[in-house]
């Protein structure tokens, strides 16, 4: 039966039998584990039936060792990683039984199954199994990158024109003789700076992006070592680690079913099988990266990383980038744009091409140089088209992004998805849970009901009835997976649900030990809470053979399932009529000071009684007491309600809690107000749907709700066209999670399922932490529109400028020029712009609607207003430059030279201008003026529609290195690269005129803002839709 060939798993990764397994790993080194034995030997023992049947007959792991070790198991483990790995992946149970059974194997791995590790030096575990990481998907390196920002079809077309500038101005002598053959080369250079900076770019944010995706991957374990319960990060999961499992936990590496109850592992994702798999001793193998389902248990790990069946999948997986709806709107812009650039691209090669041939009339013979013109038009007309197309904007989009993620991770904001960074700042409602989110979720036990008598504070055991005080000790230990730990600063960590570790903190307090009640009374059922039934329940046998069941709940819900309670006496008694007023009246006081309300209740069962695992037996309980919890309103949160309400948000409470306990916490944090509505999710659920549309906009706090419920209200508010957050926990609110615009999991008390359902990890459980994601999402949208309006600026007056000249006999900018200009908007801009850092000032505004247009009207104020600063100030020095800043001198230079002009222009000092008329430096001037408009409007598109464009300025440094960077190349540019650039040094009056113009910008910038663009928005509004809450049927006035 050992080697026998049987039908291969549906998870296996290959259909291999075991045999084929063996054989395949022994093949390439022909190695035997048999002492003396050689590689003929071992191979002939396998092909023949007689030595066939000796196997069948081992039955030790030392003689499946001798046979199946592809590689010795390295000391002091029994088996290797290879055996492992063949074992786990066949995953017969026959297998396991030929090696010992899990025992063995534990024995064979060096670990215990109770206590599970002991060492504290896992080097040599590591070793002989590696480690539980995978290896990264292939990234493309910084070289693939550069060769990548090459695809660009206009690009290479204008690579391809620079080349043949730079051949024709050399070969041709009269091109050559003028130096026309730097032209070529300047923008071969050029292009290969702007695709260095965007691969340069592209590189540091794959290498954020993937250390951001390690930080995401990880997840919190539950192990037993050294035989205390220990969390630690999936990365340091060891083979022979005993891995504790809940519902909803990830299974972090392939393994063996220890125990458990009622355990049942979605393993679609490995195998395609949509039906849960009950795991028990006969149905052991646990397979890595499926989830928990239901129930509890342990595990002993066998594979770990690459050698499980999750890692060998993950190694042949390549994450693809995913493209957020903001950047997709760009990407449409971006196209627009660019489209509006080929046409202004067109129309100035038009232009010049029938100034070239109105011109070539008067000289018919054609020149090689005439060559050389042709292709410096269409090098323009490229040029244009290159600085049209907005490719600045994605990269803007991924810088902030980039740029934002890392930052939230401080602010405990773990972004899961890209579009949720973005997403997150218009958000209009949150459905927040009330435990650990508005609460600081360290339960204590502070109240009490036991026997008809109330108890403020919780008495000392002392005071109670024995029996009733061991009542409450069994119950609580035995039904509860948590565990309390006293920490080094003498307080206690609480591993597991909050709820149930404060139940256990008042065993503790009782000075009972709860490990050594749970170790004498193993369960044999165990029904885990529920939602739905908002109870868990667990039946263990008692000494004389007889079985008891526990139970603990929503307080209401065992009290009507209970008929009996324990008296002051310690004797029971019928739960009548005035004893459950008194209780239902307990319930309410306590709810109504904000305490979370448990009800424990027991039965008892004869010793013949057989049970359902899946249904509890959980009726006619006896009632041992009630206990009210106190959880602290987390300090912050009442500032963070305000904060979300100033920033027209609508915050919700969504919670299991019954409804005074609801209304008493939220009243206090500022949810529920004077004429906000509190109801129950029963009641709720039974509303039609135009009846929820009639409640919801006063609608704040849904109690006693079910993960159903959290889906129906997240629904009915994306239906009417909120922009919708919802936190979650839980398994059962993964739907829910899906359903919202931003699902945002816990990452304390989240389960794996819950976690995987998210957009956005809240790592610490803390509300505050959401409102810092929403500044950092309205931050986002915010930079990303900064950079539109400065870029889009430039767009207009360089495709302006660009047009006009044409009708010139020479444009007013090089292609060359054009590029510096493409850099500054593109990358540097990106890297300015992208990289501002939220204020609270972005919640002292509305949120921005899910269909709003990226260009707001403020924006278009802006960008038509500082463009026509920007063009009348160019075209002004380029028409009228000579006159006003020379004096006219140096329009005598211009025109034909003549001997006279020659001699005019060397008594004076200056060279002989172009045909135009109009000197290099003119031409230098109306360049370097342009840019230093650029330099100082990058400063005004630091604030939207506010005033105050200096305000946080040295708070951003890149922006200020970028600001400083562009100034200083600049001068570089303009005094050293004229040969290069086509500019000559400037002296100082052109300098000041230069900076000056472009400072004024700041000047023209603060007019531009006076102009009251918000008067004229109703003539720009979308026509009026029907009312979102439009009712479909009649509601009476109790509905």
């Amino acid at each position: 039966p050992f080697l026998a060939p049987k039908k291969a798993s549906p998870c296996a990764p290959a259909a291999f039998t075991l045999t084929q397994q063996l054989a395949k790993l022994l093949s390439p080194r022909g190695y035997s584990s048999v002492p003396g034995a050689s590689n003929t030997q071992t191979t002939a023992a396998m092909s023949t039936g007689t030595e066939l049947d000796k196997i069948k007959k081992q039955t030790t792991i030392e003689d499946i060792l001798s046979v199946g070790a592809a590689d010795p198991p390295v000391a002091p483990f029994k088996l290797s990683r290879k055996q492992l790995e063949v074992f786990q992946a066949e995953r017969e149970l026959e297998l396991l039984q030929k090696l010992g059974g899990i025992d063995e194997v534990a024995q064979a791995l060096n670990t215990d199954l109770k206590n599970g590790l002991t060492e504290t030096d896992f080097s040599k575990r590591t070793e002989a199994f590696g480690t539980n990481t995978y290896p990264e998907p292939p990234h493309a390196t910084y070289w693939e990158l550069l060769l990548g920002t090459f695809d660009d079809e206009i690009l290479r077309l204008l690579i391809g024109l620079g080349f043949l500038s730079l051949v024709l101005g050399a070969a041709v002598p009269e091109a050559r003789k003028h130096g026309e053959w730097i032209e070529g080369l300047a923008i071969l250079i050029a292009v290969a700076i702007v695709s260095n900076v965007t691969a340069f770019n592209d590189f540091q944010k794959d290498k954020q992006f993937r250390s951001l995706n390690s930080v995401k991957n990880d997840v919190q374990v539950k192990v037993i070592r050294n035989g205390q319960q220990q969390i630690v990060s999936i990365y340091t999961i060891m083979v022979g680690d005993v891995v504790q499992l809940d519902t909803g936990d990830q299974v972090p590496a392939d393994g063996l079913f220890i125990s458990g109850y009622n355990m049942e592992a979605d393993e679609s994702v490995m195998t395609g099988e949509s039906d849960t798999v009950k795991k028990t001793t006969t149905k052991p193998f646990m397979l890595s990266g499926c989830q928990i389902a239901q129930g509890v248990g342990t595990m002993v790990v066998t594979c770990v990383g690459t050698s499980s069946e999750w890692g060998r999948t993950m190694s042949r997986l390549v994450e693809e980038s995913e493209e957020t709806p903001l950047q997709v709107k760009l990407n449409i812009l971006a196209d627009k744009v660019g489209k509006v650039g080929m046409v202004v691209a067109a129309l100035v090669l038009t232009i010049l091409m029938l100034r070239y041939i109105i011109a070539s009339a008067e000289d018919p013979n054609w020149k090689a140089s005439d060559l050389t013109d042709i292709i410096k038009y269409v090098v323009i007309a490229v040029t244009v088209i290159v600085v049209a197309v907005p490719e600045g904007l994605p990269l803007a989009v991924t810088i902030s992004l980039a740029y934002s993620m890392k930052k939230m991770l401080v602010d405990n904001n773990l972004v899961r998805h890209l579009s949720a960074c973005e997403t997150m700042g218009g958000a209009t409602n949150i459905c927040s849970d009330k435990t650990g989110t508005l609460t600081e979720n360290r339960m204590t036990v502070v109240q009490a009901w036991f026997g008809g008598v109330h108890y403020d504070p919780v008495p000392k055991a002392s005071a109670l009835r024995p029996q009733l005080v061991q009542l409450y000790n069994e119950a609580v230990s035995v039904n509860s997976n948590a565990n309390i730990k006293l920490a080094a600063n003498g307080r206690f960590d609480y591993i597991g649900n909050k709820t149930e570790c404060g139940l256990l903190k008042q065993v503790h307090d009782w000075d009972t030990d709860y490990k050594a009640i749970r170790d004498a009374n193993p369960p044999v059922h165990l029904y885990s809470f529920s939602s739905e039934k908002k109870r868990m329940s667990v039946i263990i046998k008692r000494p004389d053979g007889s079985f008891r069941l526990y139970a603990k709940g929503a307080s209401e819900i065992i009290l009507s399932i209970s008929n009996r309670y324990i008296a002051a006496d310690g004797s029971e008694k019928p739960l009548d009529a005035a004893v459950r007023k008194s209780l239902n009246e307990e319930i309410y006081n306590m709810a109504d000071n904000a305490l979370r309300t448990i009800n424990i209740g027991y039965r008892d069962f004869p010793a013949d009684t057989t049970f359902d695992p899946e249904v509890a037996p959980d009726t006619d309980l006896t009632l041992i007491g009630l206990v009210g919890i106190q959880d602290p309103l987390r300090e912050a949160v009442p500032g963070a309600i305000a904060t979300c309400k100033r920033a027209g948000i609508v915050v919700r409470m969504v919670t299991g809690d019954n409804i005074v306990t609801a209304k008493a916490i939220a009243r206090k944090c500022g949810i529920l107000s004077e004429n906000g509505l509190a109801m129950e999710g029963p009641d709720f659920r039974k509303l039609s749907p135009a009846q929820m549309d009639y409640i919801l906009p006063n609608l704040q706090v849904l109690a006693r709700s079910s993960p159903n419920d959290k889906y129906i209200l997240v629904n009915r508010l994306r239906s009417l066209g909120e922009v919708v957050a919802v936190t979650g926990d839980g398994t059962n609110d993964a739907p829910a999670l899906k359903e919202a615009d931003i699902g945002l999991s816990m990452g304390i008390s989240g389960t794996e399922v819950a976690k995987e359902a998210s957009d956005m990890i809240i790592m610490d459980d803390n509300f505050l932490s959401i409102v810092k994601a929403v500044m950092w999402g309205r931050s986002v949208y915010d930079n990303i529109r900064k950079f539109l309006q400065f870029q889009l600026t430039v767009n207009l007056v360089a495709l302006t400028v660009a047009f006009i000249g044409s009708f010139s006999e020479k444009t007013p900018l090089t292609a060359v020029q054009l590029l510096w200009v493409n850099l500054i908007m593109d990358a540097l801009g990106a890297l300015a712009l992208g990289t501002e850092a939220p204020s609270e000032a972005l919640l002292d505004r509305k949120p921005h609607g899910r269909n709003d247009s990226l260009i707001s009207l403020h924006m278009w104020r802006n960008i038509v207003g500082n463009g026509i600063y920007q063009l009348s100030v160019l075209l002004i020095l380029f028409w009228a430059g000579c006159d006003i800043v020379y004096d006219g001198e140096r329009c005598k230079c211009g025109g034909d030279a003549t001997q006279e002009k020659l001699d005019h222009c060397k008594a004076i000092g200056k060279e002989m201008a172009d045909t135009s008329g109009r000197s290099s430096e003119q031409f230098t001037l109306v360049f370097n003026t342009f840019v230093w408009c650029q330099v100082f409007n990058e400063i005004n598109c630091r604030r939207i529609s506010e005033r105050t464009v200096f305000k946080g300025f040295f708070d951003n440094m890149m922006f200020t290195y970028v600001v400083f960077a562009t100034a200083v190349l600049q001068v570089l540019i303009i005094e050293f690269t004229g040969p290069i650039t086509q500019t000559v040094p400037l002296g100082g009056k052109e300098w000041a005129i230069s900076i000056v113009c472009g400072a004024f910008s700041l000047v023209w910038g603060q007019i531009v803002r006076s102009f009251p663009i918000d008067k004229f928005a109703d003539y720009f509004a979308a026509p009026e839709t029907a009312d979102k809450g439009v009712q479909t049927e009649e509601l009476t006035e109790s509905q």
